[in-house]
């Protein structure tokens, strides 16, 4: 099970999580009013974008399936951004970057 390291969200500024993976793997989800970005990153600068989901009204049309997907739920409890809090989920329940990416194109492609 991998780790969430950090997060913030409304009514802070930033809408993010950083997740350390099963697989030692950095992975940094960033929540806009565009989308949703999910890099190999540490701090969300740099590094390869894993996926990047647009716009934003597809994205919470699939919150239901991403869901139903992940019913173990290892997201922290003052976690409060229901979106957010889907995505890290998401990751957390997958073992690395390439689970990943392959839960959410069978959602979201």
């Amino acid at each position: 099970m991998g780790t969430v390291k950090s997060f913030c969200h409304p009514p802070k500024v930033g809408h993010w999580s950083r997740v350390k993976m099963d697989s030692g793997e950095p992975c940094w989800i960033s929540i806009s009013q565009q989308g949703v970005l999910i890099k190999k990153s540490t701090l969300g600068l740099f590094g390869k974008v894993i996926i990047d989901l647009r716009p934003i009204d597809e994205v919470y049309a699939g919150l239901s399936k991403l869901d139903e997907m992940f019913e173990k739920k290892l997201t922290p409890d003052d976690m409060t951004s229901f979106v957010l809090k889907y995505f890290t989920n998401a990751a957390l329940n997958c073992s690395n970057l390439d689970e990943l990416k392959a839960a959410l194109e069978k959602v979201y492609k």
